[in-house]
């Protein structure tokens, strides 16, 4: 799933991004995010624009981690929090939704003072959904289980390495699930027989949501049945994300959904670009 309009998103490894160019920041990967972390919660944006902040802890010993990415897009109303504890998550949870935002995407991600969550919700109608967070994986699949059971897809998912163990992040939505699979705790290569085994049924991925347990690179993806052309890359580098994000609009194609992790200190990265 990608969101489709304009949105201040500050998310640990994950971004979802929108139709349109693409701005990647000067800053890529910089140290030292306090002055971002203690930023006034509601971002009330106004600019046709989509500001995204990819924030990614270096398991709890290292300073944030981060890099900004811009996308044009058309306008809607969005609230963007970062760094909520578990309180201020469920509070804010209520209230929005209450007032008809939809949440579009949360992180789970661990810090030296604890686990935190950021989250961005849109002002926009929609059929019921419903999110969980901090899940096992065991908790996970039970309860995508429990909602498909009960008429809901998985229409984001995000996996982070916690100092207990990885923990899942979903939001599933009421609808049709047969055009969609959605997977946790996928190593590269599983990763990989997954994406080749449903692209001959018609299935290619939408999010694809890294993230590193002992060393290892494991991944969380959803996958929609489409023909549309695309092209999707998981564990890049820095260097190749780079020049991926500089050719690929040459080629016609637009970046629609990017996440980052740390891999033994360095930054890699997942995409996803589909033809203009």
């Amino acid at each position: 799933m990608t969101i489709s309009r304009r949105a201040a998103v500050r998310l640990g490894s994950v971004l979802a991004a929108t139709a349109g160019s693409a701005e990647l920041g000067a800053g890529a990967w910089a140290r030292g995010v306090d002055a971002v972390l203690n930023r006034p919660g509601v971002v009330p944006e106004t600019a046709q624009r989509l500001q995204a902040l990819l924030i990614h802890p270096d398991e709890a010993t290292d300073g944030l981690r981060y890099a900004t990415i811009s996308l044009r897009s058309n306008d809607t109303a969005w609230a963007a929090y970062d760094s909520l504890d578990d309180d201020a998550y469920r509070g804010l949870a209520g209230k929005l939704s209450a007032r008809g935002y939809r949440l579009r995407r949360l992180s789970t991600f661990q810090t030296k003072g604890g686990l935190r969550h950021s989250a961005v919700w849109q002002l926009a109608s929609g059929p019921h959904w419903e999110a969980r967070h901090t899940m096992t994986l065991a908790q996970f699949e039970k309860t995508s289980g429990d909602f498909a059971s009960r008429g809901y897809r998985i229409a984001h998912i995000d996996g982070t390495a916690t100092l207990s163990g990885p923990r899942y992040a979903a939001v599933w939505e009421r609808g049709e699930a047969g055009g969609w699979q959605s997977f946790a705790a996928l190593t590269g290569p599983e990763y990989m027989d997954k994406r080749a085994a449903l692209a001959a049924l018609g299935f290619q991925p939408r999010h694809i949501s890294g993230y590193s347990d002992g060393g290892r690179s494991y991944f969380a993806a959803t996958f929609e049945k489409s023909s549309a052309p695309y092209e999707a890359h998981h564990q890049m580098t820095d260097a190749l994300f780079r020049e991926k994000y500089r050719t690929k609009p040459e080629d016609g194609y637009r970046l629609t959904d990017v996440s980052a992790h740390l891999l033994n200190g360095n930054p890699v990265y997942s995409g996803v670009w589909e033809k203009a």
